[in-house]
């Protein structure tokens, strides 16, 4: 573990907090607003996605694997990681109350391998979209218009027992190969995607780096809300920004707070060659 100097009580209750959750990050200038909503859809179907990533550009064989959500409703959709919001909110609650030591003394029930993103469209205009993310103690989001130029095909296969099409295109760098349903008509799926005529049910870039399979759909039958942005002091900024600062934090956590932050990291043992570690992110 890092060796920390610290010079009053405010930053170590903040060193605290950056050991729970291993990187940290400053703040952005806020640069356009974006609303808080309350629930103001009600989902009607979920879909679990299995998400499988190479996060290290020079060990793409490591994969990452982790189960993400998306709920459909009328007028929109929330994509998000069920255990990382659990384990959010845990946090966010607890640390109204609870002391420091406390907090980090049981630390591993508020650590989540899952990504801490969250990302809501509102499916009849579904090129504007609401991207919120943590980093450390801090939240963030942006606005973002997405648009995805599908090249559809005849291709056809079957995925969990539903016939579906092949589409592609290429966005942020990426190139896509995607399959989606119209027995589903909803022009959604997981992430960022939309603009197909049915849902996305698996969709994965051409080098194989990200991809998304849906392993389970399901009708739900009691109400559930679905709450666009919950109620967290986020940090309004520009997705160029917010990308800047989160390939910074991933790269190298340790360089990242001690150029950033009041609170000074020491690594046990100095890092005398360049890091085999190289971040790969989704967006290039």
């Amino acid at each position: 573990m890092p060796k920390i100097k610290s010079q009053n009580t405010k930053t170590i209750y903040r060193i605290l907090l950056i050991l729970v959750l291993a990187i940290t990050c400053t703040s952005v200038y806020s640069q356009n607003k974006i609303e808080n909503h309350e629930a103001i859809d009600t989902a009607y179907l979920s879909c679990e996605y299995l998400l499988e990533y190479s996060k290290n550009k020079n060990d793409i064989l490591d994969k990452r694997r982790t189960i993400m959500t998306l709920d459909i409703g009328n007028k929109s959709s929330k994509f998000y990681s069920e255990d990382y919001q659990k384990k959010d909110s845990m946090y966010y609650s607890d640390v109204n109350y609870i002391p420091p030591m406390e907090i980090f003394a049981n630390r591993s029930k508020y650590i989540s391998k899952a990504p801490s993103y969250s990302i809501f469209k509102k499916i009849p205009e579904s090129e504007s979209l609401t991207y919120c993310s943590k980093l450390v103690t801090d939240y963030y989001r942006y606005l973002e218009k997405s648009k995805f130029e599908w090249q559809l095909t005849q291709e056809k296969d079957t995925i969990l027992e539903y016939p579906c099409l092949k589409a592609t295109c290429e966005f942020s760098g990426r190139k896509y190969i995607a399959w989606f349903t119209t027995e589903i008509p909803v022009s959604d799926g997981p992430w960022k995607f939309h603009g197909t005529p049915g849902l996305i049910l698996s969709v994965a870039d051409s080098e194989g780096h990200y991809s998304f399979q849906c392993v389970g759909i399901k009708q739900i039958k009691n109400k559930k809300k679905l709450i666009h942005i919950p109620e967290r002091d986020y940090m309004d900024c520009k997705k160029r920004k917010f990308i800047q600062l989160e390939n910074r934090c991933l790269q190298d956590a340790v360089k990242f707070i001690n150029t950033t932050s009041e609170v000074t990291v020491t690594r046990i043992s100095p890092q005398n060659k360049p890091s085999a570690f190289i971040y790969n992110p989704i967006e290039l």
